[in-house]
């Protein structure tokens, strides 16, 4: 009886270890399958605490007025200094990159305050095709804030302006050309007269010989805030911004 009961208590035990084991390995899953923001939220915050953020550096920077007060506005792109894990696409997988975060910050008293950010649609670098690495370019003038890309045989340009109250879509442009066949095409993204302009032609050719095709949309000017990444967004077919 005494053996016994020895095997029933030890017999105990292990089920209790096992079972305190199984529970750690629950609470673990648990705790790591659950989706984590890292994109810090700088709504409001000041330039001062941009800068302070010891976890993103400032990557590009723009300066002009963009609310029409006169008032030199800025627009900001930060890199996280250390690499994060994120889904670029619909059937991507996650990859670890130095994310991409811009910032629009509006000139208050002197003081400036970000009303704008986007954690999703600035390109990383490694999001140039054959380029080897990736930078935008950002500029503030005429009240708008341009973002530029230049790849090896295209270039894209996004226009945003300060309309009520947000920083919304004004115009999208983009050009590429085809190395093997000289063959180029362009599509401009009108929202102020709701127009997609599709020109297809040769580099050789009189640019009067472009074939120039006009498509009238009727979707509404998207705010900077609610991008989705690059090209994500189809406007008419095939056109993507």
């Amino acid at each position: 009886p005494l053996l016994r009961q020895l095997a029933i208590t030890e017999t105990v035990g292990i089920n209790m270890k096992i079972m305190i084991l199984l529970s750690f390995l629950v609470i673990t899953n648990l705790i790591f399958s659950q989706e984590i923001n890292v994109y810090p939220s700088f709504k409001n915050s000041s330039l001062q605490e941009i800068e302070g953020n010891v976890d993103w550096k400032i990557l590009e920077e723009a300066d002009g007025d963009l609310n029409f007060d006169g008032k030199a506005d800025k627009a900001i792109i930060l890199e996280s200094k250390d690499s994060i894990k994120e889904k670029r696409c619909e059937d991507c997988y996650k990859l670890k990159n130095k994310s991409r975060i811009i910032l629009v910050l509006l000139n208050d008293n002197d003081k400036f305050k970000v009303v704008s950010q986007n954690n999703e649609f600035i390109a990383r670098s490694d999001e140039g095709g054959m380029l080897n690495y990736l930078e935008p370019e950002i500029s503030i003038s005429n009240n708008q804030l341009k973002i530029f890309y230049q790849y090896v045989r295209s270039n894209m340009t996004y226009v945003f302006k300060h309309k009520k109250g947000s920083i919304q879509i004004e115009s999208f442009r983009s050009v590429g050309v085809e190395s093997a066949s000289g063959n180029y095409g362009e599509n401009i993204v009108d929202f102020n007269n709701n127009i997609v302009t599709i020109k297809n032609g040769h580099i050789s050719e009189d640019p009067e010989n472009d074939k120039i095709k006009r498509i009238h949309f009727n979707q509404e000017p998207k705010k900077l805030e609610n991008f989705g990444t690059m090209n994500s967004w189809e406007v008419v077919s095939n056109v993507f911004l």
